[in-house]
């Protein structure tokens, strides 16, 4: 009683002393922007965007099937809302930097209530449509119309306290008394504002924003500011700190990401806080085209409860659209080496009705065909001859559909729906982990089938959302040709085919795997007060994986030999997790506690010998907290740290058949991980920001890819490490057309506690990682190029990579920053590398269509990735997009 007693003063106190001139001044302010064929949504966002100012609406609210195409001139905030809204009965309200937006209700009156209804004018006596009418600490109000009349049915007796303002008028607060079952009249006139307001251009916190000043480090990219251009997800993320993505070999090929550090599967990714197990290679990284989700978040180090994983230093999670609004997306882009991608997205909401279908989907081809430069074996005299290669067996093509239909904001459900995908890939395989041999007519595909539901639902303070899905994944390989081949693609003519064993790959393989996925996740949020929560979350991943080779290994079972592929191998994974967040002290400090349970149960045949089952049970708990003090507003530090553990995936001990061999015995591995930044602006203008991040990562048990054998290799635990870095940030609005924002990264990452046998391994850098990187992007936009409300958007971006080590070496002969080794490191060191890329878009105002041309490695320099494997020179990517909202 006393806590509610306290919380209802200082409600009053706060609404006594709120400056309502200031408010309505907000609303006032005139500002310049333009939109380019934007849903409502979507104009709010922009109007928001990296600013100081919070508009908040109810989606399900926002006008559909409207597109807005304008460039407004020193227009005033208020007057741009209401007409992109265009609704007569809109109430918009301010508080401090805070504007709320809602469609103000149809209510019928009820026996024994009173009401207030009135008539506003001007100073002139002229009627006043327009003007919100709002009750204070409530969100009941009225818009009055043409004739500038007004009224709110349905109160109680008693006194009530009126805020009314328009834009352009000074507002004025008023106090009326209702009496039970009568309407009370209520007439007056509001004065012109004679307030001296400077033109400013007006940056909103957008949803993204929000997202990156959680107390958890994230990044998140705004993915619908790129669906008009040609940009690759890896080139997207790499402009981010702390971010590196690596693509071996073109569109569709092998990616790493590493985020602080930390890389491969100790990354984890997600679709709508849900993991990505069940979806094959539909999503990852060097396929999925931008188009397909509204954002993309990274998390660094610490993971909150509602992504329910085991990730040892952080996670993706890709956001799709919301179903508030019918919209239809259409693109198509072709670039150099025959490369072609389509994108057809849309939602429409039923006339009439709740009901919703979705689609999403895209279509990837490309031959990949570059040229490269490097080490070539002649066939003639059998040795390595520096000369031209191409890419000649290296095409990839895919496509990924999904059609959802469901229900919403009905009694039962806020959200149900199904979902049906289906995902066919076709790969070339040119090489394997190092650029050695060439394959000429290896060849895999993966065709995957994909069943999911989702149900959420909203009662009280109480929320739940529960996931559900099941997919069979195919994949089938194929490799069983006595032919020879180099990297110049020529055949090995000299040798007799039938003379050499079949395969490329070290043996013939004709191999059929089929993995069953079911994933399920259940997630509950209870509200105990307006400033803490509490979240449950539990995530159960199942996989079974069945399949045959002829050419592969057998055993004996029972007199039988045995198919070792046809014995099911199982893999069960279980994360919970509950945690705790709140504002403490007037909501100076936003806090999170949370901990999380890990559970593993793995079942495989292990080797060729009779009866080798293997069994793993074991479980494993992990802890973190993070807190933010905000010392201003849009000023602040945070800290968090989480004791994080992440279970080998089910490849990491079961192998892929391939090059990686099982390794039932891998223990989970363990990592502390913390994180201390600043975020802040520059100048009083707050258009020069700083994000300043320092980060610590101890791993304990790292899990590493291993050579094992001649051609083989296999994932142990293997010492432990530490990392120490710092990442930074600086995005500059340095004109109303023109943006710059820098990152630079510099990671040490060191081997520690190295068995005896690698003694001169200890504080050796990890190798295969890069530790110093930065990026500069430019981004420039000018209007009424051709057409009054045309835009054309010209973007470059450089990225500088510093060498790195592609394998293991002493710490006393590695090469300084920015210096050179003491010794000829040869292949070993992977050189520097400069990237440049340029593009341009325009956009048309008279229809809702865009071009965009994009120029990669415009200065054609030597590109590497992974363990050295060169990337293609300058190429070229157009892109048409039509939006219809």
């Amino acid at each position: 009683m006393i806590r509610s007693l306290v919380n209802s003063i200082l409600l009053l106190l706060a609404l006594s002393f709120t400056p309502v001139f200031g408010q309505q001044n907000l609303l006032d302010r005139e500002i310049t922007i333009r939109f380019t064929g934007q849903s409502v949504e979507e104009a709010l966002e922009k109007l928001m965007q990296n600013a100081n100012y919070t508009i908040n609406y109810r989606p399900s609210e926002l006008p559909k099937n409207r597109s807005i195409s304008k460039t407004y001139q020193q227009a005033k905030i208020g007057a741009i809302i209401r007409e992109i809204w265009k609704s007569e009965r809109l109430i918009i309200s301010v508080e401090g930097t805070d504007i709320t937006i809602q469609v103000a209700p149809k209510r019928q009156k009820k026996e024994g209530q009173g009401g207030l209804s009135g008539r506003i004018t001007d100073d002139k006596g002229a009627p006043l449509p327009g003007a919100t009418i709002l009750l204070a600490g409530s969100t009941l109000g009225d818009v009055t119309d043409r004739d500038g009349r007004f009224s709110i049915s349905n109160l109680k007796e008693g006194a009530y306290l009126l805020r009314i303002s328009s834009v352009g008028f000074e507002p004025i607060e008023r106090t009326m008394v209702v009496q039970g079952g009568r309407t009370t009249d209520f007439n007056t006139s509001l004065n012109t504002s004679v307030s001296e307001l400077e033109e400013v251009v007006v940056y909103g916190k957008s949803t993204e924003q929000e997202k990156r000043e959680q107390p958890i480090k994230v990044e998140v990219i705004n993915a619908k500011e790129l669906h008009t251009k040609s940009i690759s997800l890896p080139q997207a993320i790499n402009q981010l700190p702390g971010v590196k993505v690596r693509q071996s070999a073109g569109v569709g090929s092998g990616t790493l990401i590493n985020i602080n550090g930390l890389q491969g599967n100790a990354i984890r990714f997600f679709r709508d806080d849900i993991p990505l197990d069940y979806l094959g290679n539909a999503f990852d990284l060097s396929l999925v085209p931008v188009d397909q989700f509204s954002s993309l978040e990274i998390y660094k180090g610490v993971l909150p409860v509602k992504l329910g994983a085991d990730a040892l230093g952080g996670a993706l999670n890709f956001t799709s659209r919301d179903y508030f609004q019918n919209y239809l997306d259409v693109s198509y882009t072709i670039g150099s080496f025959n490369t072609h991608h389509s994108n057809i997205n849309g939602n429409w909401n039923i006339p009439n009705s709740n009901f919703f279908i979705s689609l999403s989907s895209y279509y990837v081809y490309s031959d990949n065909d570059y040229t490269f430069t490097g080490l070539i074996e002649n066939f003639e005299t059998r040795q390595l001859e520096e000369r031209q290669g191409i890419r000649f067996h290296n095409s990839i093509e895919s496509a990924f559909g999904e059609l959802k239909a469901g229900i919403q904001n009905v009694g039962w459900a806020d959200l149900a729906e199904i979902g049906y995908a289906r995902f066919d890939g076709d790969t070339d395989l040119q090489n394997g982990v190092f650029l050695t041999d060439a394959y000429g007519e290896a060849r895999g595909t993966e065709t995957s089938n994909i069943f999911s539901g989702r149900y959420k639902k909203s009662v009280g303070k109480f929320k739940i959302d529960l996931f559900g899905a099941y997919s069979q994944v195919k994949n089938d390989f194929a490799d069983t040709t006595r032919n020879r081949y180099n990297f110049a693609g020529e055949l090995d003519l000299l040798q007799d085919p039938s003379t050499r064993e079949p395969g490329e790959t070290g043996r013939a393989r004709l191999q059929k795997i089929i993995l069953d996925n079911y994933v399920f996740r259940a997630y509950f949020t209870y509200k105990v007060s307006p400033n803490t929560s509490i979240y449950v979350n539990h995530t159960l991943i199942d996989e079974g994986r069945i399949g045959s080779d002829p050419f592969g290994p057998t055993t004996l079972i029972n007199g039988e030999r045995i198919d070792v592929l046809s014995i099911n191998s199982a893999y069960r994974r279980n994360i919970s997790g509950l945690g705790v967040n709140a504002k403490l002290f007037n909501e100076k400090l936003e806090t999170s506690l949370f901990v999380k349970r890990y559970d593993l149960l793995t079942r495989s045949f292990e080797g060729r010998i009779l009866n080798e089952d293997v069994a793993i049970d074991n479980e494993s708990y992990g802890t973190g907290i993070s807190g933010k003090w905000n010392l201003k507003r849009n000023q602040f530090v945070r800290l968090s740290y989480e004791l994080a553990t992440r279970i080998p995936e089910s490849q990491e001990y079961f192998g892929d058949n391939l090059f990686i061999v099982s390794n039932p015995g891998l223990d989970p591995e363990n990592s502390h991980n913390l994180n201390l930044g600043l975020y802040t602006p520059l100048n009083k203008a707050q258009t020069f920001w700083l994000d300043l991040n320092t980060f610590y990562r101890f791993t304990e048990n790292q899990i590493i890819l291993r050579p094992f054998g001649i051609v083989n290799s296999r994932f142990e635990n293997r010492n432990d490490s530490r990392v120490i870095g710092v990442e930074t940030a600086i995005k500059a609005k340095i004109s109303e057309f023109l943006s710059v924002s820098t990152t630079v990264t510099y990671q040490e990452q060191r081997r520690i506690n190295v068995e005896a046998v690698e003694a001169n391994q200890e504080k050796a850098r990890l190798p295969n990682r890069p530790y110093f990187f930065t990026n500069l992007n430019i981004n420039y936009e000018l209007p009424k190029i051709f057409g009054a409300d045309d835009a054309l958007e010209v973007y470059a971006n450089y990225g500088f990579t510093e060498k790195f080590l592609n394998l293991p070496v002493p710490q006393d002969i590695e090469p300084p920053l920015f210096g050179d080794s003491k010794v000829d490191l040869g292949e070993t060191l992977i050189p520097s590398q400069h990237a440049v890329d340029l593009g341009v878009t325009y956009g048309f105002a008279a229809a809702p269509l865009a071009l965009n041309i994009e120029v990669i490695n415009l200065l054609n320099r030597p590109l590497f990735d992974t363990f050295r494997i060169p990337k293609p020179g300058i190429n070229f990517r157009f892109k048409i997009t039509y939006k219809l909202n």
